[in-house]
């Protein structure tokens, strides 16, 4: 008597995947617009900052090849300084990653000469030499890293590829899991003029109002940009409490003018038709409220 063994196959499948999408732990939190540059730098003075670029996975079946992609775009106030790779994970998977140019426009030097100009305008306007031979050093320092890390490839992908694979009776899956992790270069804040005030000791452009008193009052308050107009025009019309022993800080335009009127309570309708006017650079120190412009 014959006997047969009877073989049974089972067909694995391979049940592991890919791992979920952790953070960056090296990367930082995203800078904001008005990102500080550090003038006192030495050899790169621009503060940088290392961010998580793009991050993106793809898994696939046995049978299957798949690809996915991932892109940023970096604008003002950043510079695209460098990038780098990192993988998570991967199993017969791939990756690639390239820099290219978006088809934005953006001019880093036509920004950071017209407010270094703002600046120097502001010093040689009130005889400042110190302040202004300082900023013109400072502004070609500015432009020269601009145009050494300037690049018209202001975009990251990053590709990511995998198969599945194995044979019939043990199907594996596929998978990568990466990112590009970048560093960005604060060039050109929102608030760089400021920056740059601070820094040389620039005030220019302002008037410093100070309430020497003991009790508060209230200044209501509009800007002319010509000195010569007359104050009823002067926008925008605003009302400010000034407290006791305290100073309150107005930026004037530079050819321009405030003008005032000082009222002891808050005002139900406030005016301007019989105001004090100060310019650029002037400080009022109120011990008491000057009649020919209070209420």
């Amino acid at each position: 008597m014959k006997q047969y063994a009877i073989l049974t196959y089972i067909t694995l499948f391979s049940v592991s995947s890919a791992p979920a999408l952790a953070q960056c732990p090296s990367c930082e939190a995203p800078p904001a617009l008005d990102c500080r540059i550090n003038f006192d730098g030495v050899s790169v003075p621009l503060t940088t900052y290392k961010q998580l670029g793009c991050r993106t996975d793809i898994v696939a079946s046995y049978g299957e090849s798949k690809v996915n992609t991932c892109r940023r775009t970096f604008g003002p106030p950043f510079l695209l300084v460098d990038m780098a790779l990192t993988d998570y994970s991967s199993n017969n998977g791939w990756r690639s990653a390239s820099r290219y140019a978006s088809g934005a426009k953006v001019d880093y030097k036509e920004q950071i000469e017209e407010t270094y100009d703002q600046a120097i305008e502001i010093a040689g306007k009130y005889g400042d030499t110190a302040a202004e031979a300082k900023l013109k050093e400072m502004k070609k320092r500015h432009l020269d890293l601009s145009i050494q890390y300037s690049t018209n490839q202001d975009s990251i992908e990053l590709k990511v590829e995998a198969a599945g694979h194995g044979w019939a009776l043990d199907r594996k899956r596929g998978w990568q899991d990466s990112s590009i992790e970048v560093v960005v270069a604060c060039i050109a804040p929102v608030n760089l003029l400021d920056q740059i005030k601070a820094h040389v000791g620039l005030k220019g452009d302002q008037f410093t109002l100070t309430n020497n008193s003991s009790a508060s009052f209230y200044a209501h308050y509009g800007l002319q940009d010509d000195k010569t107009k007359s104050c009823p025009s002067a926008t925008p019309a605003i009302t400010v409490r000034v407290n006791a022993r305290t100073s309150e800080t107005i930026r004037l335009p530079i050819n321009g003018k405030v003008c005032i009127r000082y009222y002891n309570k808050s005002p139900a309708k406030p005016s301007l038709t019989k105001s004090c006017e100060y310019t650029v650079g002037a400080v009022e120190k109120i011990s008491a409220l000057p009649t020919q412009c209070s209420n």
